[in-house]
């Protein structure tokens, strides 16, 4: 199985992120995993 195989076994949707600040990525991104999405 690929990698990217791997990612889609564990969600099939991968949202698209877009943001107007570099700053709120990281704690976007935490808040993200916290709710259980495991693919940014």
């Amino acid at each position: 199985m690929s990698a990217i195989d791997q990612v889609l076994a564990r969600g099939p949707v991968i949202p698209v992120i877009v943001l107007e600040r570099e700053s709120d990525a990281v704690p976007l991104a935490k808040a993200l995993v916290a709710g259980g999405l495991s693919a940014l």
